[in-house]
């Protein structure tokens, strides 16, 4: 569908992999009508992601934006020739700016980004200053909105029925869980919601099906509030670990960008960061068939499919399990990983910007299991002891050569 593919282009843009050809079509298919039906979570997971890196590519946004915003006025390679004749431009001189045209595409299309951030107010910041408070770690904290535009925080609503959405309840159970639950009644029509989770936050919900899910920090799912007899889709950004109620005659589609894995009753974790090199499914219990257009991979428990930015796949025989799934059981576990990979992961849940210095070298392997609990200080202290240099200056983690 078009859509899908103005999604995947626009993965492709921010990684700096599209090509001309592409750019073209990209620019060609943001302009359409009928594309305005893009999901927020999957704009936002794109858009938001590329705004919060010290190594945003202004060159790379700048075009996409003003090209979509005038798409039937004006080109790319005018745009590029010349960036004063586009008065939108004049924004693009800071990040602020460039966030503003991105939350005006997104108007453009129909969709809106996470409008603010409602979870500011409950930041646990550490200034910098001696005797500041530690930088604390992530918890539970999600942003659900529901079919009618309307948004709960859930990490400060309190337990019991939140909203109804059609012959659907929405609770929230005493464990701090999202439980969806069908009345059996039948006809009411459809309705979509949402879970965002920001930097710092994870969550679990409970679908109609039975499925549960948990998202990690940075992530998101889109799903009806009731599925249809014969399939189960969803979409996410970011990275979610997916307990599938079985359902033989019932498939569950779980769409990410442009690619899309299909179980009937398994375990498995999908990692797709938009920062990392691959989309990573991981195949825990039962098996999972991968797709995207004419491709298809079928893994097995213990197995791990990769979907890279060209659109590739490939299978790792015997992943590191127990290393994928350490967050949903409250860990980090690094078993040779790389520092990069490594600092990926304390940024989106510490909510900490990561900054190398000149020297520091990004490839090199850590190996350690720590509590996701623990203050940053804590992991700190973790890397010194694999001989990594670093510090804490305010809300940013620091890397030494």
């Amino acid at each position: 569908m078009e859509k899908e593919r103005v999604v995947f282009l626009l993965q492709k843009h921010l990684a700096g992999t599209l090509t001309a050809q592409e750019k073209t079509e990209l620019i060609a298919l943001a302009g359409i009508k009928q594309n305005k039906e893009i999901t927020t979570a999957q704009l936002e997971g794109l858009l938001a992601r590329e705004t919060q890196f010290s190594d945003f590519n202004e060159k790379r946004f700048m075009p996409l934006i003003a090209g979509v915003l005038q798409a039937d006025t004006i080109t790319e390679e005018e745009i590029m020739a010349d960036p004063g004749k586009n008065r939108a431009l004049h924004f693009f001189g800071t990040k602020t700016g460039i966030l503003l045209i991105a939350l005006a595409f997104a108007v453009a299309i129909g969709g809106y980004l996470y409008q603010f951030n409602p979870f500011a107010t409950k930041a646990r910041v550490n200034n910098g200053k001696s005797g500041s408070a530690e930088i604390t770690p992530g918890g539970s904290k999600a942003m659900l909105t529901l079919s009618d535009g309307s948004t709960i925080v859930l990490d400060s609503a309190s337990t019991g029925i939140l909203a109804q959405q059609g012959n659907v309840k929405v609770t929230k159970k005493e464990n701090g869980e999202l439980q969806y639950t069908a009345s059996g009644e039948k006809g009411s029509p459809v309705s979509f919601n949402t879970i965002r989770t920001p930097r710092g936050g994870e969550y679990t919900v409970v679908l109609s099906d039975g499925s549960r899910i948990k998202l990690n920090a940075f992530s998101s799912i889109t799903y009806p509030t009731t599925f249809a007899a014969k399939d189960r889709n969803v979409t996410i950004t970011g990275e979610a670990y997916f307990e599938i109620a079985k359902n033989l005659k019932s498939p569950f589609k779980v769409k990410v960008y442009d690619m899309e894995a299909e179980a009937l009753g398994s375990e498995f974790n999908i990692n797709a960061y938009i920062d990392e090199p691959v989309i990573k499914t991981t195949a825990i219990k039962g098996s999972i068939k991968l797709s995207r257009n004419d491709s298809m991979l079928s893994i097995r428990a213990s197995q791990q499919g990769d979907f890279d930015k060209q659109g590739n796949f490939s299978l790792v025989k015997n992943a590191d399990t127990n290393e994928v799934i350490a967050w949903k059981n409250g860990f980090f576990q690094f078993n040779n990983t790389s520092l990069s990979a490594v600092m990926h992961q304390i940024g989106r849940w510490y909510n900490v910007d990561i900054v190398y210095e000149k020297g520091a070298a990004k490839d090199r392997e850590v190996f350690g299991e720590i509590r996701r609990n623990v203050n940053l200080t804590e992991i700190m202290k973790m890397l010194r002891k694999s001989g990594i240099d670093c510090r804490i200056d305010g809300r940013t983690f620091i890397v030494l050569p």
